[in-house]
């Protein structure tokens, strides 16, 4: 489903360069919960990135369904983002004027999804995540770990193929953060989808499915 071919990315300062990864050839397991490990600093967070065509790389090709994904135009690379890839971030994320009701039902709207369809979806996973009594209130009213259930409801709720989700339990309490990667771990197993999960946490790695290191611009499997 998602692989990539001679990835290369370095990012320059007034000291040189730094090579992030380079000739990175990578096959992603579908359908698995899958994490990508390493050290802070390491380039977690930028593999994310280009796997899931926010931020291009220098060289090399990225490929979901056997499309190369950055051979395409900008609108192109962005319907298939809204159609195929979630993202669940470490800052949530949400948008402060709408409720989380507007926050999930948001993609939907962007997939130009009728009303009745969008009703359903957005209540079913709301139930999921556990917040049907906070669907009117604004994310300034929530915890960091309702906004975070929001964030998660968000990415699922248009059933995309991959889930990437760049160490959402970074800024949570250890309690809440346990709370909220159980949610995610059980969410993935219940529909199936994808699970690029970056972290730097060893235990969450050996919880995965398949895990793997990032270190010195390299990718290989964690065991």
């Amino acid at each position: 489903m998602l692989c990539t071919m001679g990835l290369k990315k370095t990012y320059s300062y007034d000291q040189g360069q730094q090579v992030v990864f380079d000739n990175l050839n990578w096959s992603l397991a579908t359908d698995k919960f899958v994490s990508i490990y390493g050290k802070s600093g390491s380039g977690k967070s930028t593999l994310l990135n280009v796997l899931s065509g926010i931020d291009r790389p220098d060289a090399g090709q990225v490929f979901f369904n056997d499309i190369d994904i950055y051979a395409l135009s900008d609108y192109e690379l962005s319907h298939l983002r809204l159609q195929n890839f979630g993202f669940i971030f470490q800052t949530f994320n949400l948008i402060s004027t709408l409720n989380i009701f507007e926050n999930i039902e948001y993609p939907l709207l962007l997939m130009k999804q009728g009303k009745k369809e969008r009703n359903f979806k957005v209540a079913e996973i709301i139930e999921k995540v556990g917040l049907t009594e906070c669907r009117d209130k604004l994310p300034s009213q929530l915890s960091g770990g309702q906004r975070q259930r929001v964030a998660i409801a968000r990415a699922l709720v248009k059933l995309p193929k991959v889930i990437f989700a760049d160490e959402p339990t970074a800024n949570l309490d250890e309690n809440t953060g346990k709370e909220i990667l159980e949610l995610i771990f059980d969410l993935q197993k219940t529909t199936k989808m994808t699970m690029v999960y970056v972290t730097h946490d060893p235990d969450i790695s050996k919880q995965s499915e398949k895990s793997y290191y990032l270190s010195h611009g390299t990718l290989e499997p964690n065991v």
